[in-house]
């Protein structure tokens, strides 16, 4: 029953994530993105070289890719704590 009780509350959890990352994604990222690809849309019809063009192009895609280095980085870091504090109960029940 306990090892129900631990998938149930799991489950629970990774929906939880699930929806906190959807939300991120159509509230946060998807504007960014969109921000991005109308810029990178500009850098397209300006007369420059490739090189700038390049530039131009990653200066566009920054914002967004910093924002993901973020979240995924935030992501890890709570993942790790679970682990830990799975961890942590399994050897709390092995001591008992």
């Amino acid at each position: 029953q306990t090892l129900m009780a631990s998938q149930a509350a799991q489950k629970k959890l990774q929906a939880s994530v699930d929806a906190l990352v959807d939300e991120l994604d159509s509230a946060q990222m998807r504007p960014l993105r969109k921000k991005a690809f109308l810029q990178m849309a500009k850098c397209c019809d300006q007369p420059l070289s490739r090189e700038a063009y390049q530039h131009c192009v990653q200066r566009a895609a920054a914002p967004e890719e910093r924002a993901q280095a973020v979240i995924q980085s935030e992501l890890g870091d709570f993942q790790d704590r679970l682990q830990r504090a799975a961890l942590a109960c399994q050897d709390d029940v092995k001591d008992r």
